[in-house]
């Protein structure tokens, strides 16, 4: 059996990752029929941002990003401010619309650090924060705005979403190769305690 498949040159980039990069892109010369391939420092892949130097400050900057334009055309259609809509209304559209936005991939996002949870969580506030109409003035803590949303914080949907992902690995056939790599990922990225029990 022959597959007749071609590779898009227009569509195909290079991408060197790790910390000598720069000075290795210009050996970087990959050809396919007589085209050279371009050399970028930045990728988008599957609605992820890869970088040459393998950090994720610009996947979650371009997450934010993302999520912070779903939660402006939902503004600009009066979603937010209107009176016909409940508060329970309101929050499943946040949910569907701008939240699988910013945690895309959340459960499967290696390596994420405290600076970038921060970033998600202060987004999450400041839309909770617009819908209920409570202005940094009023001084209510964000504990007390999820309370009243009754919704949990992004760190709480991650440790879900994680959770949810580890269940459906532990359900696969140990048979095949990426159970291991799955489980043994989850396992490190789970909290301690949750591991223990």
């Amino acid at each position: 059996m022959q597959w007749d498949l071609t590779i898009s040159t227009k569509k195909t980039k290079v991408l060197i990752v790790g910390k000598d990069a720069a000075e290795q892109s210009p050996n970087a010369v990959i050809t396919i029929r007589g085209e050279v391939l371009e050399v970028v420092s930045r990728f988008k892949y599957l609605n992820s941002m890869f970088t040459s130097d393998g950090m994720l400050d610009t996947e979650f900057a371009h997450r934010v990003a993302n999520a912070s334009s779903a939660f402006a055309m939902l503004h600009q259609a009066n979603v937010w401010s209107s009176k016909a809509l409940s508060l329970s209304t309101k929050l499943q559209f946040l949910q569907t619309t701008v939240m699988t936005v910013l945690l895309y991939g959340g459960d499967k996002t290696c390596s994420l650090l405290d600076k970038h949870l921060d970033q998600m969580s202060v987004f999450h506030m400041r839309c909770l924060r617009r819908i209920c109409g409570i202005s940094l003035l009023n001084h209510i803590a964000n504990p007390v705005i999820l309370k009243r949303c009754e919704t949990f914080s992004v760190d709480s949907q991650l440790k879900s979403k994680r959770l949810r992902w580890f269940g459906h690995i532990c359900r696969i056939n140990p048979k095949y190769y990426y159970y291991y790599y799955y489980s043994y990922y989850l396992l490190l990225s789970l909290p301690c305690d949750l591991v223990s029990a």
